[in-house]
């Protein structure tokens, strides 16, 4: 349970902000991490959220493409790949591009929906939210999600927009093309990169949770055990 020692930054007490969902289950952190958490959930709750932007693996779809692989077979030990990549000779980067390409189209055939994933995005649109995707993955990748999942969504950018995450630029251009200030629009995805893009932009940020990106928690505005809890969260 919360703590009542909480307060909020407008000085309300924890007591008049609920629980939602199934968020009550991250634990393990010192309260001083839980009471900025859930300062930031609030500031979500009265920001008034009317569009949310997906990542698409590991968010939208079940975690699938071997990064490991993918890091090992370009020789790229750490740092941005994509970024990496473009930044070599015409001819190597052809070839980067094509290992890439050739893990996530691997990754693509065995690709499964995260369960609620269908539910929870009707429901969102049902609502008339604005439903968007930023990925760093192709369009044709992002087609096939789109197409499995059976919801709309606009805009759809990919890598080949140019920016790529954690670059702020393609999330502005959403909100541009949606007429909504940053503050309106929720980016939501499971690693850093997703987090700290929708930060650079002014957007709220949440943190889908598995049991390999909890140290980033702390970066986001919120984090869900499962999509479904943005449909508690979100009014």
């Amino acid at each position: 349970m919360w703590s009542r020692n909480c307060v909020f930054s407008d000085g309300s007490s924890n007591q008049a902000f609920p629980e939602v969902g199934n968020m009550a289950r991250v634990g393990g952190l010192p309260l001083n991490f839980w009471c900025a958490y859930r300062n930031s959930m609030k500031r979500i709750l009265q920001a008034r959220i009317l569009g949310l932007i997906f990542d698409l693996d590991g968010t939208l779809t079940k975690p699938a493409i071997d990064f490991a692989e993918m890091r090992r077979r370009l020789g790229i030990g750490s740092g941005d790949m994509l970024q990496t990549v473009r930044s070599w000779p015409p001819e190597r980067m052809r070839e980067g591009f094509r290992i890439i390409e050739e893990i996530e189209e691997r990754a693509l055939l065995k690709a499964e929906l995260q369960e609620d994933a269908p539910d929870t995005l009707r429901l969102l649109a049902a609502r008339g939210m604005k439903l968007g995707i930023l990925t760093r993955n192709t369009l044709r990748s992002a087609q096939k999600i789109i197409g499995m999942l059976g919801v709309a969504f606009d805009p759809v950018l990919a890598r080949d927009f140019g920016p790529v995450k954690p670059d702020p630029a393609p999330v502005r251009f959403i909100c541009e093309r949606w007429g909504l200030p940053p503050r309106n629009v929720l980016l939501v995805g499971d690693y850093r990169d997703d987090i700290a893009c929708g930060r650079a932009a002014g957007c709220a940020t949440c943190l889908l949770l598995r049991e390999s990106n909890s140290q980033y928690r702390s970066e986001a505005d919120l984090a869900v055990n499962r999509l479904a809890d943005l449909l508690e969260v979100l009014p």
